[in-house]
């Protein structure tokens, strides 16, 4: 199973809508994008793409960007940040699957690492999405529970990544040997 999806006829599609997604966060006037959210925070930035915030930081984007920009913040975390982390996910590990192909049996359970930077940032915006929901109520262990999922998802993103390089290199290394 895991060879299917290690296909290249699976990559490039994911690839495809993981680049379609990514412009969907950019389009000025889509509900949800950066440039609608971040019309009204004189300067400052989404805190879940920032990569460390405080709950005061947080608090502060949610009271600057107002009424709609927390509306559209939502309608990010419904829309297409709530299929970003499948689609990156799903990306990963199916790369993640390419790369271990006839790799040793040891290797194999390398691509369920990409499993966990995309449950983290599901939690992330359901928290934040939380948050959101009971501003003004300020809620400090909630903010710090997003933060650690921010700072998971980031390094699991970067795990995921790594491993990804490092398996590549091993199998272009191997295949150059089987080639002499």
């Amino acid at each position: 199973m895991l060879q299917k999806i290690g296909q290249k006829k699976v990559i490039l599609p994911l690839t495809i809508i993981f680049l379609i997604n990514m412009v969907l966060f950019s389009i000025p006037g889509f509900p949800g994008s950066r440039p609608v959210i971040l019309s009204s925070a004189g300067g400052l930035n989404i805190p879940d793409m920032m990569g460390i915030y405080s709950p005061e930081e947080v608090y502060h984007f949610l009271d600057t960007i107002g009424a709609e920009g927390r509306s559209a913040y939502q309608t990010m975390h419904f829309a297409t940040d709530l299929v970003f982390p499948l689609i990156y996910g799903a990306l990963l590990f199916s790369s993640l699957c390419w790369a271990t192909h006839k790799a040793q049996s040891k290797t194999q359970w390398l691509p369920f690492i990409a499993v966990f930077p995309t449950l983290v940032d599901l939690a992330e915006n359901f928290t934040l999405v939380f948050i959101t929901n009971r501003f003004p109520d300020f809620l400090p262990g909630w903010t710090r529970a997003a933060q650690v999922f921010t700072i998971l998802k980031f390094t699991g993103i970067s795990v995921s990544f790594i491993a990804l390089i490092v398996l590549v290199i091993k199998k272009k290394a191997s295949s150059g040997k089987q080639a002499q």
